[in-house]
C-alpha cells in the first residue's frame, strides 16, 4: 500500500492571523501538526511509503517529517505545478518509482481525517473500487485499486466509517481541537500521557498550589500553572506556556511559546504571545502591556539541550585555542 498526500496550498492569511509562521499543514491541532494527523492514518492502512507533493516545497514539513523512519513509514517528497491534475500527478510518482504498485491512496487538499484507531481495520482498502471515500470543500480522500482505473476518480464508495472536516479558516481550527478535546481524544494518537480521562498531560509540566483543571484540557510540554490557577473546562494549553497565580483559562486555546499573567479571566479567545483573538466574532488585539500578555522565546526541549551544546563546544574550542598560546608565551614554546 502507497500513499500520495497533495499540498496545493502555502501560507494563507488565516494561519499568519494566528500568528503562526508555517505552513498551514503544519498548524497544530490538539499539540499536534495537521499533517502528522494525516500521516499516521496512511501508517494505520499500512501504506509503506508516502510521498508528499507540494506546489511549494516546504523545508519546515521537511525537516519535521524527514524520511518517515520515526513515523513507521518512507516518506519522499516532489514538487508539482499549480494546475496539475491528480492522474498526471499519479504518473509522475509513478514514473519516479515514488507509486510503482498499487493500491493507491490519495489525500488531495488539506484537511481533518476523523476515524477511531481502536476500531480501525487496516485492510479496509482491498475491498473498494477506484473512487472518492470522503469529501469536503477543502479536498477529498480517494482510493486508486489499479492504474487501469485513473478514469474513474469521481465515484463515491459509501459506507466508510470516516468523514473529512475542511480546514481553511479560524473557525474551522477551533471547531476541530474542539471536537478532538471534548469527543475524540481516545480515537487518536496525542502527544503527553493520559492523566485521567480527558485530561491530556505533556512531558515537564509544573503544577503549583491549589490548582483546579477540570476535564477536557490537553496540556503540552513544559507549561507552568502556578498557584491558585484553573484551567478548563474545554481547553488546549500549547508548549512552553505559563499560566501565573489566579489566572483562569476555559473554554480557549493558548498557543504555544506565551505568558498569561496574574489575576487574568480568559474565556472564548485564541491565546498566542501578545495577540487575543475572540473565536466568536474574529476580533483581533494587539496587548502592548507584557504583564498581560506576552510572548515567550522557544528555548525549552531540544532547543535548550542544543544550546547547551553549542555552548560547550564553544567553551572546548576556546581552551584549545588559549592553551597553546598560553603555554608559549608563559615558558618559551615547546621543543
Amino acid at each position: 500500500m502507497k500513499a500520495i498526500i497533495i499540498l496545493r496550498q502555502d501560507k494563507k492569511k488565516w494561519v499568519e492571523s494566528l500568528g503562526f509562521n508555517c505552513h498551514p499543514a503544519m498548524v497544530p491541532i490538539c499539540n499536534k501538526p495537521l499533517l502528522e494527523y494525516l500521516i499516521d492514518f496512511m501508517v494505520l492502512s499500512q501504506c509503506a511509503s508516502i510521498t508528499i507533493n507540494m506546489e511549494i516545497p516546504s523545508q519546515e514539513i521537511q525537516d519535521y517529517f524527514g524520511d518517515g523512519e520515526r513515523f513507521g513509514t518512507c516518506i519522499s517528497y516532489m514538487s508539482i505545478d499549480k494546475e496539475e491534475g491528480i492522474g498526471r500527478i499519479i504518473e509522475d510518482n509513478d514514473i519516479y518509482s515514488y507509486c510503482s504498485s498499487f493500491p493507491l491512496i490519495v489525500l488531495d487538499g488539506l484537511f481533518f481525517i476523523h476515524y477511531d484507531k481502536s476500531v480501525f481495520n487496516a485492510d479496509w482498502p482491498q475491498a473498494l473500487d477506484t473512487g472518492v471515500l470522503a469529501s469536503c470543500n477543502s479536498g477529498n480522500l480517494l482510493i486508486i485499486p489499479n492504474v487501469q482505473n485513473l478514469r474513474n476518480l469521481s465515484r463515491i464508495n459509501p459506507g466508510i466509517p470516516l468523514s473529512l472536516s475542511k480546514m481553511e479558516n479560524i473557525d474551522d481550527f477551533v471547531r476541530i481541537n474542539m471536537e478532538i478535546l471534548d469527543a475524540e481524544q481516545e480515537h487518536y494518537i496525542l502527544p503527553g500521557y493520559r492523566q485521567s480521562q480527558k485530561i491530556n498531560f505533556g512531558k515537564n509540566v509544573g503544577i503549583g498550589e491549589n490548582v483546579k483543571i477540570i476535564p477536557p484540557v490537553i496540556l503540552g510540554n513544559y507549561v507552568r500553572l502556578q498557584d491558585n490557577v484553573r484551567v478548563g473546562p474545554h481547553t488546549v494549553i500549547g508548549q512552553n506556556v505559563i499560566l501565573d497565580e489566579k489566572s483562569s483559562v476555559d473554554r480557549s486555546i493558548v498557543l504555544s511559546n506565551t505568558y498569561i499573567g496574574k489575576n487574568l479571566g480568559v474565556s472564548k479567545k485564541i491565546i498566542g504571545g501578545k495577540k487575543v483573538i475572540n473565536v466568536q466574532n474574529k476580533d483581533i488585539l494587539e496587548v502592548e502591556d507584557y504583564s498581560l500578555f506576552s510572548d515567550l522565546p522557544n528555548t525549552v526541549g531540544f532547543s535548550l539541550v542544543t544550546a547547551i551544546r553549542k555552548l560547550m563546544k564553544q567553551l572546548k574550542d576556546s581552551i584549545n585555542n588559549f592553551m597553546p598560546d598560553f603555554i608559549s608565551s608563559r615558558f618559551g614554546g615547546i621543543s
